[in-house]
């Protein structure tokens, strides 16, 4: 499938880039909006929590690991402390984390909006809780499912990159055989194959090549 040049990628970014335009300028009170609907929060070490497929594992992100003991106050205590708000539904809604060593130097922030058919729309941003600075919009985001064997992922930036991925599922599953991936710059699209071990994610190929494998 060539996914730089499909009628869905096309359509998905000029619709993200819109998106885009429209909350530039009311990202704050989004922000604000989500965090006055967060009705609990959890913990971790780095990212955790994400709607998006097998983002840590594509993208060689660190998986943190739960923390306990953490109080609501204390989540911009430390730089590397992963906060992820919940509503009442028990739905994600955000994620932040401080960007430096103190909290008016930022905060990244990932908010989660929920649409039919299990489509998710994404926004990341630079909060600043002090006001030190305005709110910054960097980038939006939407996973959302194509056919009953596609479902793809797209992310549009403030600077006009982009990035896509197709995820291919084994008919009438939920379970992923292939990402086929495309960023602004690459020199045509990379394929990643999931190997399964019985039930259980064991390793994921780039032609021969390992790119992800489980402990």
């Amino acid at each position: 499938m060539d996914i730089v040049n499909h009628a869905a990628t096309g359509q998905l970014r000029s619709d993200l880039s819109l998106v885009l335009r429209e909350n530039e300028k009311n990202i704050s009170h989004k922000i604000e909006q989500v965090l006055s609907e967060a009705d609990h929060w959890k913990f971790a070490t780095d990212e955790f929590y994400c709607p998006v497929p097998y983002h840590n594992e594509l993208n060689k992100l660190k998986k943190g690991r739960l923390l306990k003991n953490i109080n609501e106050s204390d989540r911009f205590s430390k730089q590397n402390l992963f906060s992820f708000g919940f509503d009442r539904s028990d739905q994600l809604r955000l994620m932040q984390n401080m960007i430096g060593k103190e909290v008016r130097l930022g905060v990244n922030t990932k908010l989660y909006e929920y649409g039919p058919s299990d489509e998710t729309t994404y926004y990341v941003a630079r909060h600043y809780p002090g006001k030190d600075f305005p709110d910054k919009l960097i980038s939006t985001g939407r996973f959302k499912k194509l056919d009953e064997a596609t479902k793809i992922d797209m992310v549009v930036g403030s600077d006009g990159n982009w990035s896509v991925t197709y995820y291919t599922y084994d008919p009438g599953t939920d379970r992923i055989i292939k990402a086929t991936r495309y960023a602004l710059g690459w020199n045509g699209q990379t394929e990643y194959d999931f190997v399964y071990e019985h039930a259980d994610l064991s390793r994921i190929m780039v032609g021969e090549v390992v790119w992800w494998k489980s402990k």
